[in-house]
């Protein structure tokens, strides 16, 4: 089976296997109506558009295994899992803020590069290219920009910005630190990202869209993988302040700090959910690293995956809610 004939089937087993949402026999009419619909697809066909495409809670991660990385989306309550991008080198995934593409990191040219994945009809665009290496893509809120890291001046990772289609690249900050991790706030006039200029421990900062005024939000161990809660108050992060990887929460300011989890395991890349009731993160609790989920308070934690390989980096399909 071609690649993108894979996609296709993925994408229509997330509608018709979408089972523990609402309108659930509507989802599957809307599947076999389709099918009924499709053409043939080989290697040189665009996959149909699918439309009506649900919203419901799925998250998005990197599958890391024997030195092979792809991307799989799994259910909120840990049915359902699908493989969606399985090219043995592809992964760091960010949904697109309108849930129809997702922006990936893959090497599969040699170095590490960004792609988008449109999910209504499967193509597959090249944003960045080059011998430097290009990660953690963040989508700006009204999806027209990407925030970026590269290396590409000197080996020295900044954050950069361009358009959804890759042009109109900005470099955005510039010293002789590295920065990493960027995230684009929910109101778009922020980016928070990490650095590590201060005695070489990475700390969280923020900065305004066009790289100026940036301020240092933390400080004490490495400080890394912000994320905004949806409503642009709150910042979650890990830190090993307290000598282990723990996953904490701030105010906007870099106030209120509050420790959400205390393991002799890591945690790590925390990510609120779209309601903002919820965090999915990472964790090596059970002896490999998995996604596991969380109240804002750190109570009533679950493990949602539980694989050999290493679970990693979750994003949320945006415009989905919790029954909680």
């Amino acid at each position: 089976m071609n690649k993108k004939s894979l996609i296709l089937v993925l994408l229509l087993g997330l509608i018709i296997t979408g089972c523990a949402v609402k309108n659930e026999q509507h989802i599957r009419n809307l599947a076999e109506k389709v099918v009924d619909k499709l053409p043939q697809v080989n290697s040189t066909d665009q996959i149909p558009a699918i439309p009506g495409l649900p919203s419901y809670c799925r998250i998005a991660f990197e599958v890391y295994e024997d030195e092979k990385k792809n991307i799989e989306i799994i259910g909120a309550d840990g049915n359902d899992l699908q493989q969606l991008v399985t090219d043995d080198s592809s992964g760091f995934p960010a949904w697109s803020p309108d849930g129809t593409r997702i922006a990936y990191v893959s090497d599969a040219e040699g170095t590490d590069q960004i792609y988008i994945l449109d999910l209504q009809t499967g193509e597959i665009e090249q944003l960045t290219f080059g011998a430097s290496s290009n990660e953690f893509p963040s989508w700006s809120p009204d999806g027209k920009q990407i925030a970026f890291s590269s290396d590409r001046n000197d080996e020295q990772w900044d954050i950069f910005v361009m358009d959804a289609d890759g042009g109109n690249v900005q470099r955005l900050t510039e010293g002789t630190s590295d920065e990493k991790d960027p995230a684009w706030s929910p109101d778009g006039g922020k980016i928070i990202f990490a650095s590590d200029q201060y005695a070489k421990y990475w700390n969280i900062f923020i900065m305004d869209v066009e790289g100026d005024d940036a301020e240092r939000l933390t400080s004490g161990g490495d400080n890394k993988y912000a994320s905004w809660s949806p409503d642009g108050t709150r910042i979650v992060f890990n830190s090993d302040r307290d000598g282990n990887d723990e996953i904490y929460l701030m105010d906007a300011d870099g106030g209120n700090l509050v420790r959400l989890t205390e393991n002799e395991c890591a945690d790590s890349y925390p990510v609120f959910s779209p309601d903002g009731t919820m965090l999915a993160f990472n964790s090596d609790c059970d002896g490999d690293w998995n996604i596991y989920l969380m109240d804002i308070n750190g109570e009533n934690v679950t493990e949602i995956t539980s694989a050999d390989s290493l679970e990693l980096y979750p994003t949320w399909l945006p415009e989905c809610y919790l029954d909680k």
